[in-house]
């Protein structure tokens, strides 16, 4: 009995560490596919707007807090250290938590439509 419940533990680990680590390759897209939904797709230029603006957030998140305070520092070091393993990558758990609070604030203050779109 021992022996199953250790192989049963085992199991679980691996199956979260992958979950964590490929979550975002179904979360994502069909987060990106409910807001573009909610938008119109004649809001199109909204959702470029708003590529754009995360692709310069995410870069300035990476470059400020991952490269010059040390929590930050520390957490990314791990990842530039072990670029393959699924525990070192904790995008999965940050991006939600980043995203939600944005999203949120471009709703409320742009609208269900526009923010929808901005946020996808």
């Amino acid at each position: 009995m021992m022996r199953v419940t250790a192989l049963a533990t085992r199991l679980s680990t691996e199956v979260m560490r992958r979950l964590r680590h490929f979550g975002d390759f179904v979360t994502v897209p069909l987060a990106i596919v409910i807001f573009v939904g909610l938008a119109g797709v004649y809001r199109l230029y909204l959702v470029l707007v708003g590529v754009a603006a995360w692709t310069l957030l995410e870069y300035l998140v990476h470059r400020i807090v991952f490269h010059h305070y040390s929590a930050g520092r520390r957490l990314h070091r791990l990842h530039h250290d072990h670029p393959n393993d699924p525990d070192a990558e904790r995008s999965s758990l940050s991006t939600p938590l980043i995203a939600f609070p944005i999203g949120f604030l471009l709703i409320v203050t742009a609208g269900v439509e526009d923010g929808s779109a901005i946020f996808a």
